[in-house]
């Protein structure tokens, strides 16, 4: 008759590195699981963040910088363009009910000849090539430049620019451009 005893037995320094790899082994296992798994399902959860929105909307004679904002509202859409490259100030009227965005902003592309891109939410609006439709009164124009340093000739990135005498500026991005739109010619700048 074999008897076992009350304690466990002692455990020699060979039988611990050999659990050590046992459970070392079950965690890489269950991690490549894990991955496996995961790349299944992150496909189609990211299809469902590109569904495209439909959109009912009726405006009239209203400014595309208007439209723009309602359409943002509407969609949770971010629309990025710069204001002196768009004819923001141009009338739009819109009948649309649960149309998709595309053909929604399709028919502003026809009307205002703009060009629309979209990554993710973010909507980028450009002019279409070699069509101006915006309408600068004769005079007017744009002050950009980049900002450097005087020693380095490093550009100076986030830097902020501010023209006194016409009270106007702007901030540079991260290539240290600026741009200040609507500046008079007749006004000369020092």
């Amino acid at each position: 008759m074999n008897t076992y005893p009350l304690y466990p037995p002692k455990v020699r320094d060979g039988d611990n590195i050999v659990w050590k790899a046992i459970v070392t082994i079950f965690f890489i296992k269950t991690t490549i699981l894990v991955l496996i798994v995961g790349s299944f399902v992150t496909p189609n959860a990211r299809a469902q963040t590109t569904v495209e929105p439909h959109v009912s909307l009726k405006v009239e004679n209203m400014p595309l910088k208007e439209v723009l904002k309602i359409l943002e509202l509407k969609t949770h859409i971010t629309f990025s363009y710069l204001n002196e490259e768009l004819p923001l100030d141009e009338r739009i009227t819109l009948d649309v009910n649960d149309e998709p965005l595309r053909q929604v902003l399709e028919t502003l592309s026809n009307r205002c000849a703009l060009t629309f891109t979209r990554i993710d939410n973010i909507m980028t609006i450009k002019q279409r090539k070699g069509e101006d439709k915006t309408k600068r009164p004769q005079g007017v124009g744009i002050l950009r430049g980049t900002v450097r340093d005087s020693v380095t000739s490093e550009v100076l990135p986030y830097a902020n620019v501010f023209i006194r005498e016409i009270n106007r500026g702007a901030s540079t991005d991260n290539r240290g451009f600026f741009l200040i739109p609507s500046i008079s010619a007749r006004r000369g700048i020092p």
